[in-house]
């Protein structure tokens, strides 16, 4: 955790995508973020009714992202594995 309000804003949108995952008892979500500056969810099971729901979140958090990176292209990599 640093000052720099780019990751600041990444790390919230991550952390609050991941929180609103991790309460839904019905998905199986693991997670790791034990490394500066990274952070991985992985989703194992999503129940067929619920896939709307995820696609929401997962649409406003890539936008979020695309957001910050339009404005700074170098400082942002992201990769999403295992999209269908």
């Amino acid at each position: 955790m640093g000052e720099d309000l780019l990751c600041a804003a990444v790390t919230v949108l991550f952390r609050t995508a991941a929180r609103a995952l991790q309460l839904q008892s019905d998905f199986g979500v693991h997670g790791d973020a034990s490394e500066s500056g990274k952070m991985e969810v992985r989703i194992a099971a999503v129940p067929a009714r619920r896939r709307e729901w995820l696609a929401g979140l997962t649409d406003f958090l890539i936008q979020g992202i695309e957001d910050l990176r339009e404005e700074n292209s170098k400082a942002i990599h992201l990769d999403i594995e295992g999209i269908k």
